[in-house]
Formats: C-alpha cells, sequence, structure tokens
C-alpha cells in the first residue's frame, strides 16, 4: 500500500514543511526484503522524476511529477517492476532527477 497525502503525489507522503536544499536520502531498510522506504527533499515546486535501474542499466520502475511541491518526502517502493511483477534479488540504482539536482542511491533486495 502506498501512501499520500496530495491525489496528485500518489506512493509519496509529505513528511515535513520547506527544506532549504535538494536531497536523496538512503534508503531503508537495505537491504531489505518486499519493501523499502527513500526519504527525499525539494527546495522549491519543480518537475520531478524518479527511475529504479537495474545493473544492466536496463529502467525497472519510473515515477514522474509535473508540478511537485517543495517539501520533504518519502516514496515507498514495494519491489516491483512497471508492470507489477516482483524484481529478482540483486542491485539496483535509484535515481531522482529535477531540471537543477541529480542524485542516485543504491538499493539491494534479498529475498
Amino acid at each position: 500500500v502506498l501512501l499520500h497525502s496530495n491525489p496528485d503525489l500518489v506512493g509519496v507522503r509529505e513528511i515535513i514543511q520547506q527544506p532549504l536544499t535538494f536531497k536523496l536520502h538512503q534508503n531503508y531498510p537495505n537491504p531489505f526484503n518486499g519493501e523499502t522506504s527513500v526519504r527525499y527533499e525539494i527546495a522549491e515546486s519543480t518537475a520531478l522524476h524518479f527511475t529504479i535501474f537495474n545493473v544492466k542499466g536496463q529502467v525497472v520502475r519510473a515515477w514522474q511529477y509535473g508540478d511537485h511541491p517543495a517539501g520533504a518526502y518519502e516514496l515507498n517502493w514495494d519491489g516491483e517492476n512497471q508492470a507489477g511483477k516482483m524484481v529478482a534479488s540483486g542491485l539496483y540504482y535509484l535515481k531522482m532527477e529535477t531540471p537543477d539536482f541529480r542524485a542516485h542511491v543504491r538499493m539491494v533486495i534479498l529475498k
């Protein structure tokens, strides 16, 4: 089940009001089995895109928000790919992108 406080931002939950910077935190738990959460902060309203890649560089899952409001949030990933199927155990990369900021974290799924 994905948490959300804004119907336009499915899969995210707002944590605090207004951060001063853009930041992507390490997911927790890591490694994980089932679901993991990644906190992130955006300093101003902006277009925002998340992409999960496997070690071959293939896109596994993606989220895109056209006008994401400033704030601190949490993105939950249930270990499923874009088609709704569970991915295999292994190393994955989550990339967060805005027009002015890029960051990534490494995530490990163990089953």
